[in-house]
């Protein structure tokens, strides 16, 4: 049956035509079959209106997040697993795991339908909006999803139940997103990777661990997983920009922007800093301009300087157009035009620090140190030095440790 389908539909779409077929024809009463099968298609429509794979993704999702318990080895000839095998044929794999994951009669088969399926699919489809654009609470959606993180799904799915009300469920989804936002940012600090394959099987056994968990359990777990996980994955070291890390670093300078924007009482702009294409485009910019003989004072060799002019405590985020405007300027040039842009490249300046009542306010209760790096007007030229930078660097440290820090997940301000 499933290969003459085949022949008319692309494998996905046979994939829930099976599935719901097997699903239905275990329906006994003919109501609750056709209700059953209507709230299907509804579902499929919606689905469809996000993309051709959604349906797809969706249950491979709900399915792994909810019911998989192996994952196949890593080595080489292991054979597949629910985890893999979910993820080619899910339709199969549900049959074949009927047991498992509960449809061993007439009604089960209904409110897998009408209840499990309606809950996991409207919170899904949430998901997949918040990931397109900022959403009141579930902000670090759209931050995942914008370093790439498709696996944020699985996880987010993991503790939820069908009966949690939804508060609850809101609740849940924010702590695990902004558990995943703090671990990403603290392993692409500490140049880890967190493409798929890195990562999947630790997601997987992640997914495990929070499946189904309380309220409260879940705040728990990941506050002891966070915590443990800081002696390696803190903010100790200072990044530096290279070919890897061009784009996570840009991401990481556009949330400390907005992060700072906010806690000053002005509006946070993420979405317009973390463009990195077009016209409207924001680039990093070095604050030392690429002149090793402007520093020669303070480094032996060129690639000391290049090594020092490349670390985080030396970059800001600014227009493409400002950016090249300002070109192999010095930075007496330089801080004069800052005053101009974003808070993190404005405080370079002691303009900032004058008339900004929401800017001193912030810093008194966050205790970041913030000092400007910029002379008065008569008192010489304006410089920026290594030991500049190096307190520059941290300035950025604290407040990464403050954006990213555990007392988010419990119950502390972003």
């Amino acid at each position: 049956y499933t290969t003459q389908l085949l022949i008319y539909f692309p494998l996905t779409e046979v994939c829930q035509v099976v599935l719901k077929g097997y699903l239905l024809a275990n329906i006994d009463q003919p109501e609750k079959r056709a209700e059953a099968n209507k709230r299907f298609k509804q579902w499929l429509l919606k689905f469809a209106e996000y993309g051709k794979e959604t349906e797809t993704d969706f249950f491979k999702t709900w399915l792994r997040s909810q019911y998989a318990v192996k994952m196949r080895e890593r080595k080489k000839d292991a054979k597949s697993e629910d985890f893999d095998l979910i993820g080619t044929e899910y339709h199969r794999w549900t049959r074949n795991n009927a047991d498992l994951v509960g449809l061993t009669e007439s009604t089960a088969c209904y409110q897998w339908i009408m209840r499990d399926m309606d809950f996991y699919a409207r919170v899904y489809l949430q998901l997949l909006q918040a990931a397109r654009a900022l959403t009141p609470g579930l902000e670090s959606v759209r931050f995942n999803a914008d370093h790439g993180f498709t696996q944020q799904y699985q996880l987010l799915l993991a503790p939820l139940k069908p009966s949690d009300d939804e508060v609850t469920t809101q609740a849940k989804l924010r702590l695990v997103a902004d558990y995943i936002d703090c671990w990403l940012n603290r392993r692409l600090w500490n140049f880890k990777s967190i493409t798929y394959s890195t990562v999947q099987y630790t997601v997987f056994q992640f997914t495990k661990e929070l499946r189904g968990r309380s309220l409260d359990d879940l705040r728990a777990t990941l506050v002891t997983r966070l915590q443990e996980e800081d002696t390696a994955l803190n903010f100790g070291r200072q990044p530096y920009l290279n070919n890897w890390n061009a784009k996570s670093l840009h991401r990481q300078l556009a949330r400390m922007i907005n992060w700072l924007e906010i806690q000053s009482g002005e509006p946070g702009q993420y979405e317009k800093y973390v463009v990195r294409s077009g016209r409207y485009a924001y680039e990093i910019e070095h604050i030392w301009a690429n002149h090793y003989d402007r520093h020669q004072d303070e480094f032996d060799s060129p690639v000391a300087f290049g090594e020092t002019r490349n670390r985080l405590g030396g970059l800001l985020l600014l227009p493409k157009k400002v950016n090249a405007s300002l070109g192999d300027r010095d930075y007496d040039y330089k801080v004069e035009q800052y005053v101009k842009e974003n808070l993190l490249a404005r405080s370079l300046h002691q303009k900032c620090y004058e008339n900004n009542p929401g800017f001193k306010q912030m810093m008194q209760r966050t205790e970041l140190p913030f000092k400007a790096h910029c002379k008065s007007e008569g008192e010489g030229q304006s410089e920026f030095k290594k030991v500049d930078l190096e307190e520059r660097f941290q300035l950025y440290r604290q407040i990464a440790e403050q954006l990213w820090s555990v007392e988010r997940l419990q119950g502390g301000s972003v």
